[in-house]
């Protein structure tokens, strides 16, 4: 959500003398695991009434962005700029992530402070995107992450082509279609509705944050993007998930901390033939599915259940009704 308020900047480079928990990044490179971090701080400081800073490495771009949009930090320091061991730091789910994130005994997630989002807001204009626009932003997860090399986790990689087909499918029914990502994605087909932010020069994690948060659904795929939507509560679809999650291919309210959102496995073949999700998740320990071969094969979402499932989704919110 775009927040109505501007807490305090976590721009501190040095630990003040207030009593403070300090953490540090679980996998300071993983964007998707910064984002839960996040979200276990601040439910840590909900439950404790804790003060809580996080130690980050400024040479990761992502870092303050998400902690400027983090309402409940307190602090936020550079690691070389820190007065101790960080290595001797906890990391915030205390070794337990996904589990404590589910525990939804508080609200927590992410908010954009209002003076970072009108700054925003003016750039996104002059790209023709406005808060009054129906918004659907799309990631599709290529090789080419600038922290990890092109060949890191090759099962989370899709095809590009059936999102920009779902692009080009909600342009033509009134969306404008914004397509996030960096430089080294395939670039998307051109369209009076379509907009391809990820060549966007200079682009940072902020500008998606907001575009994001101004959105009626945002999907994604299995990679650092799709814990950003439910951080803000936008409604969100999980693509191509290669974890066999809780919603086994279907719309479930799955991550109680923001309910109402999608998870659409990839389809998993095993000898040939299509397994069920639970065959993956005996198959694989509970550990991401991958192609081995001779014995398993993966296979992305169709345009037709990225279609199916997104329509889905807008309706169960309110954004769109069914032809």
């Amino acid at each position: 959500m775009l927040a109505h308020h501007s807490p305090t900047p976590a721009t501190k480079t040095t630990p003040t003398v207030e009593p403070i928990r300090w953490f540090r990044p679980l996998v300071p490179k993983a964007l998707g695991n910064c984002v839960a971090d996040h979200v276990c701080m601040a439910k840590y400081k909900q439950r404790t009434g804790q003060k809580i800073g996080w130690v980050f490495d400024p040479a990761i771009d992502f870092h303050a962005d998400l902690a400027v949009c983090n309402p409940h930090l307190d602090a936020a320091c550079a690691v070389g700029d820190f007065r101790g061991d960080p290595n001797a730091l906890p990391e915030p789910s205390f070794g337990r992530i996904w589990n404590y994130l589910i525990e939804n005994t508080e609200p927590a997630g992410l908010e954009i402070p209002e003076h970072i989002a009108e700054k925003v807001l003016v750039q996104l204009g002059a790209r023709g995107l406005s808060p009054g626009d129906r918004i659907i932003t799309i990631h599709a997860r290529e090789p080419g992450y600038k922290y990890y090399t092109p060949a890191h986790e090759p099962e989370r990689f899709v095809s590009p082509e059936p999102f920009m087909r779902l692009a080009e499918y909600w342009a033509e029914r009134g969306f404008k279609v914004v397509r996030i990502g960096d430089p080294s994605c395939t670039p998307f087909p051109s369209h009076p509705r379509i907009v391809d932010a990820a060549h966007w020069q200079g682009k940072r994690l902020i500008h998606d944050l907001v575009l994001i948060g101004l959105s009626d659904a945002l999907i994604a795929t299995d990679s650092g993007v799709w814990p950003i939507g439910v951080a803000l509560g936008t409604p969100t679809l999980l693509s191509n998930s290669c974890h066999g999650q809780p919603a086994l291919g279907t719309l479930s309210h799955w991550f109680p901390w923001e309910p109402g959102h999608a998870v659409l496995n990839k389809r998993l073949f095993v000898h040939g033939e299509a397994v069920p999700a639970e065959v993956g998740v005996k198959l694989f320990e509970g550990r991401r599915w991958r192609e081995i071969p001779g014995l398993t094969r993966l296979e992305d979402n169709s345009l037709d259940e990225l279609v199916e499932v997104t329509t889905q989704l807008l309706v169960r919110h309110g954004k769109e009704t069914r032809a």
